[in-house]
């Protein structure tokens, strides 16, 4: 369940990580990243965002912060979409889904690079993203579902 689209390799800086779940009769444990990782910089914030079948959260682009996704619940399709003027994978699409209870991972994507998701299923998923530095809209840019830039159709 881990696909890779209109490219032959992940976006620079872009990277996917296993992560664990240590299951319990109580109630299970989910990592998602810890200080001693070697891909963790600093905190910034910690947040939870939902999101309900069908819908789209798309586009944003953070100029400054890394974000650290982990679908903590349902199943969700991420498209990540590089237009950086130096990188060696401009113009380059990823498309990855990613549900807990099949493939739990971690998604890392950098600064200057455009995503955004959508709920696959029947029922609301929920994300948690650590990122590096805390929300400031001064440094986001966003754009419509539908635009000329992002060659991608939800």
């Amino acid at each position: 369940m881990n696909t890779i689209s209109n490219s032959l390799k992940i976006i620079n800086g872009v990277a996917i990580r296993n992560l664990s779940k240590i299951e319990n009769e109580k109630g299970n444990i989910l990592h998602v990243i810890k200080s001693t990782d070697d891909h963790f910089s600093n905190f910034g914030e910690c947040y939870i965002s939902e999101i309900y079948p069908g819908k789209v959260k798309a586009w944003k682009k953070n100029n400054l912060q890394t974000q650290n996704l982990a679908v903590i619940e349902g199943n969700i399709k991420f498209v990540i979409f590089d237009d950086r003027k130096n990188s060696n994978t401009k113009n380059q699409l990823n498309i990855f889904e990613i549900n807990r209870n099949i493939n739990y991972k971690l998604l890392t994507i950098p600064p200057n690079v455009w995503y955004g998701f959508c709920c696959i299923g029947d029922v609301k998923s929920v994300i948690v993203n650590c990122s590096n530095y805390p929300h400031d809209p001064k440094n986001i840019t966003s754009l419509d579902v539908k635009n000329n830039l992002i060659p991608f159709n939800w």
